[in-house]
């Protein structure tokens, strides 16, 4: 999985996307602020000995309804 992500932000970043990781999940979108963090390519190195939490879990994570996703939607 880490290698996947150091993949991806990399991939955005040379072909010119902007790459943002979110973190705690659909809390950290539904937040903003500090939780939505923009990626550059030395922010993944290393990352491949990390430990990454899946979103979903722990069990209680907050899923996106309707009223998050308006939310969320405000802040992007």
């Amino acid at each position: 999985m880490n290698a996947a992500v150091r993949a991806v932000v990399r991939m955005g970043i040379y072909v010119g996307f902007r790459v943002f990781a979110i973190h705690e999940g659909y809390q950290g979108m539904v937040d903003g602020g500090d939780q939505i963090q923009e990626m550059g390519w030395k922010d993944v190195s290393g990352i491949i000995q990390l430990v990454i939490r899946v979103p979903g879990y722990p069990p209680d994570a907050i899923l996106p309804g309707s009223y998050f996703i308006t939310r969320i939607l405000r802040k992007v």
